[in-house]
């Protein structure tokens, strides 16, 4: 009996079987659903909306399905989006960050293509392929929001479509617009709430007013 869960452990350990210890606090909490293959890259972002969830980054292989670079998990099992999203340089992630709008699907990155399907790091997927939005971003994109009905990029950009705002822009539906003159640095991260836009990243301006990285 000893031998026997001797063997056991050893296999388990040499397949990467993760075994789960009664009694860890909080470990009862997690769902299964994810367990290994998962992706076989890193993830950057994770987008949910109804009983689908989003995630983007740096992998090809989502469960047992070919993917580039972003996937759609149902509940139940993973699905390509599509030709994916391939990034300008094999050395940084395609995608960092997802949003859905409306309910459409948005991606923003750092990539210029989906299959033969040109792009400059800002996508949306309309069920079956990815097309661009608007001329896209000049730069890589790092954060996407809903704010006020409409989708808001942020990044290291100067410029969308013609429009030349300060690494902020949003999109309409139709055009990009800026927000003021934008800030004077990257835009890593945003939150809405209710008629308030908050973006952080590297930056020490926002429009005509000073801002320590957060405004």
């Amino acid at each position: 009996m000893k031998a026997t869960l001797v063997f056991l452990l050893g296999s388990a350990l040499l397949f990467g079987i993760v075994i789960q210890a009664s009694g860890a606090a909080g470990d009862e909490n997690w769902d299964t659903g994810f367990s290994i293959p998962g992706v076989n890259g890193d993830v950057y972002a994770v987008c949910a909306d109804g009983g689908n969830v989003y995630v983007g980054g740096c992998f090809n292989i989502a469960g047992d399905v070919h993917v580039t670079n972003i996937a759609r998990w149902d509940g139940s099992r993973w699905h390509a989006m599509g030709d994916g999203l391939t990034a300008t340089s094999i050395y940084q992630p395609a995608v960092k960050t997802i949003a859905v709008v409306a309910g459409i699907v948005y991606a923003g990155g750092e990539f210029n293509a989906s299959g033969a399907v040109a792009l400059s790091n800002i996508a949306r997927w309309n069920g079956s392929t990815w097309t661009g939005v608007g001329g896209g971003c000049s730069g890589g994109v790092f954060a996407l929001i809903e704010y006020q009905g409409n989708l808001v990029a942020g990044g290291a950009f100067t410029a969308s479509g013609s429009m030349g705002p300060g690494n902020l822009a949003r999109w309409t539906g139709t055009t990009w617009t800026g927000l003021g003159s934008g800030v004077n640095g990257p835009v890593n991260a945003m939150a809405a709430d209710g008629s308030h836009l908050y973006v952080t990243g590297d930056f020490t301006q926002a429009g005509a007013v000073a801002a320590n990285r957060v405004a």
